[in-house]
C-alpha cells in the first residue's frame, strides 16, 4: 500500500509535467512533491526493523520515531524516560524494599508499583512502556522492578533487544534468597490474597498424591532459581546481571546497597543513619528521613509458620540441586547455597 501511495504521487507530478506550460508553475510542483515524498519516507515510517540475532532468526523491535521523548533534550528538563535499571525478580526476595531504597537515592528515580511490560504486557508497545515512567532530568536514572520477568521465558530476549536497541546502558539486578524461605513466603502471599484459613497447610498445596514436589505450582517453581537463570545466560553475560544476596540484604543492607551503587555507576548515598534494626522482626528498616518514627517496614517480617522436618526436608532435598547449580551458574557463595 506504501509503494502504491508513492507511485500514485510520482504519477501525479509527471502527468502536471507534461501537460504545464507555466515554468514557474511547475517548479513549484515539483517543490512540493518532492517534499511529500521526503516526508512520507521518514515521517510515516515509524518502526524500525533490528538486525537478526546470531544463530537466533529475526528479530523486530517496534519504535516509534516520531515520539518526541526519544528526542535529546536539555539537561535540566524534566521528561520521560526508559529505565536505566530494571529489577527482574525475583519474587518474594526483598524486589519492593529494594526498589524503594534505591528510588531514594538522589540520582534514582522509581516507577511505583510493577509495570510487567516484558512479560504481560509487552503487546502494548514501547511508546506505553515509556508513559508508563517517571519523569526525570538528564542526569537522572530510572529505575523499575517486576519480579515476574525472572520466570517469564520471553523476557529474556525482550529486554535484550530492548537493551541493544534502546537503551544500551540498562543495568539488570537479579535479587534472590534461601529459596525455602521464599518458597514459605509466596506460598503465604498466595494463601492471603485468596483468603484462604490459616488452617490450609502448605503441604495441602507443594506436594501431589504421592508426596513429590509438584513442581508446577508457582509458589515452588519460581525458587528453582537455575532453570530461570539458564534462560537469561542465553541473551546475557553472566556480569551484566547483578545478583543480590536477599538474606544479606535483609540483616546488613549498607554493604549491598554499597555494591550496587557501584555496579549501576552512581555515588555512594546510603549510610547507617538511614537504618534502624527492628529486633521484633529481626532486620533492619529503613529511615526515609532523620528523626521518622515510622520506618518503611512495618507492613514486612510475616511470621513463618514451622515446618514439619518431613515438609523441610523434602523441600531441601528437592530444591538443593537447583539451588547449588544456580550459585555454580551465577558464581555467587551465599550462606545458603549449599542449603
Amino acid at each position: 500500500r506504501a509503494h502504491w501511495h508513492k507511485g500514485y504521487i510520482l504519477n501525479l507530478f509527471f502527468t502536471v509535467m507534461i501537460s504545464s506550460r507555466n515554468k514557474i508553475f511547475l517548479i513549484l510542483i515539483a517543490i512540493l512533491v518532492c517534499s511529500m515524498v521526503y516526508v512520507w519516507r521518514d515521517g510515516s515510517k515509524s518502526f524500525h526493523e533490528m538486525p537478526p540475532h546470531s544463530n537466533i532468526g529475526s528479530t523486530i523491535i517496534f519504535i516509534k520515531t516520531e515520539n518526541s521523548s526519544l528526542i535529546p533534550d536539555d539537561e535540566g528538563e524534566l521528561k520521560k524516560r526508559f529505565p536505566s535499571i530494571i529489577i527482574i525478580g525475583s519474587k518474594k526476595s526483598g524486589t519492593g524494599a529494594l526498589i524503594k531504597m534505591l528510588g531514594s537515592h538522589p540520582l534514582i528515580k522509581a516507577r511505583s508499583g510493577e509495570v510487567h511490560f516484558f512479560d504481560d504486557r509487552f503487546y502494548r508497545g514501547l511508546t506505553w512502556y515509556l508513559n508508563e515512567m517517571p519523569m526525570t532530568k538528564k542526569n537522572e536514572l530510572t529505575i523499575e522492578k517486576s519480579p515476574k520477568y525472572f520466570i517469564v521465558p520471553q523476557a529474556p530476549k525482550r529486554i535484550y533487544d530492548f537493551r541493544r536497541s534502546i537503551a544500551r546502558d540498562v543495568k539488570l539486578i537479579l535479587i534472590v534468597r534461601n529459596p525455602i524461605t521464599r518458597t514459605v513466603s509466596d506460598y503465604l502471599q498466595w494463601k492471603r490474597q485468596r483468603g484462604l484459613p490459616e488452617s490450609a497447610s502448605i503441604e495441602s498445596k507443594i506436594f501431589t498424591s504421592n508426596g513429590t514436589i509438584y513442581t508446577h505450582f508457582g509458589v515452588t517453581s519460581v525458587s528453582m532459581y537455575d532453570i530461570h537463570y539458564k534462560k537469561w545466560l542465553e541473551w546475557f553475560d553472566r556480569k551484566e546481571i547483578y545478583v543480590v544476596n536477599g538474606e544479606e540484604f535483609i540483616t546488613n543492607p549498607i554493604p549491598v546497597l554499597h555494591k550496587l551503587e557501584t555496579f549501576i555507576n552512581v555515588s555512594h548515598y546510603f549510610n547507617n543513619s538511614m537504618f534502624v534494626f527492628n529486633k521484633q522482626k529481626g532486620f533492619y528498616c529503613w529511615v526515609r528521613n532523620p528523626g521518622e518514627k515510622n520506618p518503611v517496614c512495618s507492613k514486612k517480617g510475616t511470621p513463618h509458620p514451622n515446618l514439619s522436618n518431613s515438609t523441610l526436608n523434602k523441600l531441601k532435598e528437592f530444591l538443593k540441586p537447583h539451588t547449588e547449580n544456580f550459585c555454580h551458574l551465577a558464581a555467587v557463595d551465599f550462606s545458603w547455597c549449599s542449603l
